[in-house]
């Protein structure tokens, strides 16, 4: 995609925002872009690798096999800006791309536990790792490092409330608890913003970091991303759905789930198709860019594929 098409697509996007909701405005805080976060355009050229069969688990067991693909310029299969909804009636919004390669790990034993637990409420998966939180500080994991594991022990041992957890195979990984205190690895501009919040004595609702080192943070008065396209597309989220619950942001694509209906770009067609044939209301969706996903309310709605 040339440069005047990928101007053309960012300002398409920028026109097709409905009017705001009823509930107030979450604020943009002040200057969103980074240093060192490399910025994610509208479509990057990627290349994808070949990965193995892997077996999944949701409501069913399905095989799926992993093809080599190589992406360049619009990724193939990519749909224009639509609306859908759940099964529930609750709004999906936004675009999706069939040519997503499945690389993860079948997360089958997670997948097993969790579908034992009746109140997962917020989690994050790559292609090898998982984890679920569960009431105020239970959780159940799959891959983390050492140091992860320790503050997650250190919270339900001290029966600290965990807001929010993310995780990369590059090694980031945070864990936000009791509203303002976090515990993790990140990249220096979000440890800047996780200060910020925790200093104005913010909420901090949801964190999500890539495995390119973008960030994005949401508090009960702010949001912040570390590239002005993520920035501009909560901003919308939060005009055509309420207010924002939870983000997720991958190498190539971002989901926010508001409180009204959920809000995408260039997220894997087979998350979204998923999500279609689902009964609920999220108030979390997070994702990987080889389709598979984790979707909780907290009270007892799950939904899942790994």
């Amino acid at each position: 995609m040339n440069t005047k098409m990928k101007m053309l697509a960012v300002l398409v996007l920028s026109c097709l925002v409905s009017s705001a909701s009823a509930q107030q405005t979450i604020k943009r805080k002040g200057n969103t872009s980074s240093t060192s976060a490399k910025s994610k355009t509208v479509t990057s050229n990627r290349r994808r690798t070949s990965g193995n069969a892997h077996s999944r688990v949701n409501d069913d067991y399905i095989v799926e096999d992993s093809v080599a693909v190589e992406v360049d310029d619009e990724p193939a299969g990519t749909t224009y800006l639509m609306e859908l909804s759940m099964a529930s009636g609750f709004k999906l919004y936004g675009r999706k791309y069939a040519d997503y390669v499945d690389n993860a790990d079948a997360q089958k034993d997670l997948a097993k536990d969790l579908q034992e637990c009746k109140n997962a409420k917020t989690g994050c998966l790559t292609n090898h790792k998982g984890i679920y939180v569960y009431g105020g500080n239970g959780y159940n994991s799959n891959g983390l490092n050492s140091d992860m594991k320790d503050a997650l022990s250190y919270c339900n041992k001290n029966k600290f409330t965990v807001n929010d957890v993310a995780v990369t195979d590059v090694g980031w990984w945070c864990v936000v608890y009791e509203n303002t205190l976090y515990k993790g690895n990140v990249p220096e501009d979000c440890k800047k913003a996780l200060d910020g919040f925790a200093k104005n004595n913010e909420k901090i609702l949801s964190i999500s970091i890539s495995e390119n080192g973008n960030y994005a943070i949401v508090t009960d008065s702010h949001y912040e991303a570390s590239n002005s396209f993520d920035s501009k597309i909560l901003g919308q989220a939060i005009e055509r759905y309420g207010r924002i619950r939870s983000v997720c942001i991958t190498n190539r694509g971002i989901l926010v789930t508001c409180a009204n209906g959920i809000y995408f770009w260039d997220v894997p067609s087979n998350v979204i198709d998923k999500l279609q044939k689902r009964n609920g209301t999220p108030t979390l969706v997070r994702y990987t860019d080889s389709g598979t996903y984790m979707a909780f309310d907290g009270d007892g709605f799950q939904a899942f594929y790994m």
